[in-house]
């Protein structure tokens, strides 16, 4: 076996190991974000927004840049990226007000659940983890 087979062996391996640790840590960084819960699925919100809803129990105020991260990724934004998340908002609101969750705005910054509705959200869906 010649020497560059070799290292092309030993650079796939740590690029393969690196990989490995990549998507472990991008499993942390995702369930840290938008917690370990299941939202049920008779609320019928899309994977889009789920990841929104995800924020919103995630944080005493999810800001637009962190939402659009979370929806598109960091490199992948597209320049509609605050519209869709504009309708998003506003199609959660439509589904989920007749169930007593209210979507609040800070104009210019986010959206956020009430504290008193955000921990109620949290204790119930705890107990609910994800698959």
């Amino acid at each position: 076996m010649n020497r560059s087979a070799t290292v092309s062996r030993e650079a796939y391996q740590r690029i393969r190991e690196e990989n490995e640790e990549l998507f472990a840590e991008n499993l942390r960084l995702k369930q840290q974000l938008f917690g370990d819960f299941e939202i049920p699925h008779d609320w019928k919100l899309t994977r889009r927004e789920r990841k929104i809803f995800g924020c919103l129990l995630a944080a005493t105020l999810a800001k637009k840049e962190t939402l659009i991260e979370a929806v598109f990724g960091l490199y992948d934004e597209p320049a509609s990226a605050d519209d869709n998340i504009k309708v998003s908002i506003f199609n959660m609101r439509k589904k989920l007000n007749p169930l007593g969750i209210k979507i609040k705005v800070q104009w210019g910054v986010g959206y956020y659940l009430e504290p008193e509705t955000r921990n109620k959200l949290r204790e119930e869906l705890n107990g609910r983890t994800a698959h």
